[in-house]
């Protein structure tokens, strides 16, 4: 099997080709926009801006399954670089797939339902409130009308090791491995259930395997943020008051609604273990 990884140096990215090396049978290829790391082992340049550039690594690699966790992110701004990367590039992607009979596994978010909702799934209307969830579902759409044998995966924030800063807690844990105590914002009553980023590579190399065919919602374990900062203080802050400030507005649950093929998760605890042997690994 020939996996072709657009994105496989982003935070999602890394985790799923850690997984794919140990895979025997799955030969993988790295669609990399930096030129200075194409001379890695089977990497490819690909620019996810440029048609041409995408139709060129598809054809050259002839993959079997097609993996896309690419995405632009700003929640500020409009940008042509967002707009050409979430939303044209997943069609680029999809029509070739649709033609040669390929399995596309495209990563998504929960912004396309826009964050003033509480709950997101297959029964809750699209109505995105940034850029970002606007371009990115129109990525979504390009790639459904191409009828091609598509998996979108829907994720809600994704957290690790050295996750991206745009998420909160990604950032708190990022001080708590400094050992600068992070703060909790607010009374922190609020409820995510945001996925461990190995549980997503995980989910993605089952997609691999088994193909299924839809739009798929996956998250984690259902904490408040308290008790996700309870934990974070107890293993590396013992004993210690979570330091608090307070906010004006109140922030409310923001939730996926499952989809039960795909309900297996490390718990917010349990990851925090295997984050900081990360982070130990890392020192050495």
């Amino acid at each position: 099997m020939r996996v072709l990884i657009f994105g496989a140096t982003g935070f999602l990215g890394r985790k799923l080709v850690d997984i794919l090396i140990k895979q025997r049978k799955i030969i993988f290829f790295k669609a990399l926009r930096n030129k200075k790391r194409i001379k890695e082992k089977n990497s490819i340049f690909c620019d996810l801006k440029n048609t041409e550039s995408i139709k060129d690594v598809l054809c050259r690699i002839s993959p079997s399954v097609v993996i896309n966790l690419a995405a632009e992110v700003s929640f500020k701004k409009k940008t042509d670089e967002m707009f050409l990367v979430n939303s044209i590039a997943p069609k680029i992607i999809a029509n070739y797939c649709s033609l040669n009979g390929i399995h596309y596994i495209h990563a998504s978010t929960a912004s396309v339902h826009g964050f003033h909702n509480k709950f997101f799934g297959k029964k809750i209307s699209c109505n995105p409130d940034t850029e970002y969830g606007k371009s990115k579902l129109v990525g979504d759409s390009n790639i459904m009308r191409s009828n091609c044998f598509y998996s979108i995966l829907r994720f809600p924030g994704i957290y690790g090791f050295n996750g991206p800063k745009h998420l909160g807690i990604n950032l708190s844990i990022k001080n708590a491995l400094n050992a600068k105590k992070p703060m909790l914002y607010g009374d922190g009553l609020a409820k995510r259930n945001y996925i461990f980023v190995d549980d997503a590579a995980r989910i993605i190399l089952k997609l691999i395997k088994k193909k299924r065919k839809g739009i798929f919602y996956i998250g984690g374990e259902t904490v408040t943020f308290k008790q996700m900062f309870r934990d974070i203080y107890d293993f590396w802050f013992p004993s210690e008051k979570i330091i608090t400030r307070k906010l004006r507005n109140k922030t409310h649950d923001q939730l996926i609604i499952i989809d039960k093929d795909f309900s297996f998760y490390t718990s917010f605890r349990n990851s925090l273990k295997e984050i900081n042997k990360k982070k130990l690994k890392h020192v050495q």
